[in-house]
């Protein structure tokens, strides 16, 4: 079980909403060209999404702010990659990202192949000149102005990290280095600052 909660923290204190996600274990394996390239399991995830808002309403000197607070917690990570997981991982990013931008045009060409004017029944050829040409009805000043979402904070902490690099292509090699860290954690804080920077 999770031993540190997150009741005594500050920053959390009059948040608007609240998103958990609780789960007992999470294991992912991945393989590129046949091999297994990593292995991990984490158990006793906790992921809490929460939003901290500060404003004064009617005021337009004083903006109001909004700080998102992302947390994951953790019993237990475990951690097996080799030498090639790295490039293997960027290969398979490249690969995915490849394949989803074929798709994605695929889609935009035939729905572009399709589209009719229900009035009159004729094909609109030129639509996407004039979706182009156009200007945005929308005001973005708008949602700074009144959202002003100006900062956060990411923290990732557990109570044990362990992680096993072997030496070589796949897991069958027979030099490896172990590497243990208990009640490891890392904080991402950003914040707009006094002038709104």
């Amino acid at each position: 079980l999770i031993r540190q909660g997150l009741h005594g923290r500050a920053l959390f204190n009059e948040s608007s909403h609240v998103f958990d996600i609780l789960t007992n274990a999470i294991e992912i394996r991945l393989d590129y060209m046949g091999s297994p390239t990593l292995m991990g399991r984490i158990c006793d995830i906790l992921l809490r999404l929460k939003d901290d808002h500060h404003g004064i309403p009617g005021s337009d000197l004083t903006p109001p702010s909004t700080l998102v607070l992302l947390n994951l917690e953790w019993s237990q990570l475990h951690l097996m990659i080799t030498r090639s997981t790295t490039p293997d991982i960027i290969k398979m990013a490249m690969k995915l990202t490849e394949f989803f931008n074929a798709q994605l045009l695929n889609s935009k060409n035939l729905l572009a192949s399709i589209q009719y004017d229900f009035h009159d029944g004729i094909k609109r050829n030129n639509i996407e000149k004039k979706t182009t040409t156009g200007q945005s009805k929308y005001d973005t000043n708008i949602i700074k102005r009144y959202i002003g979402m100006h900062g956060g904070e990411l923290m990732l902490q557990g109570h044990n990290l362990t992680l096993v690099v072997f030496h070589g292509l796949n897991f069958k090699s027979r030099q490896w280095a172990f590497f243990s860290l208990n009640e490891p954690q890392i904080n991402f804080v950003t914040d707009r600052g006094e002038k709104g920077d």
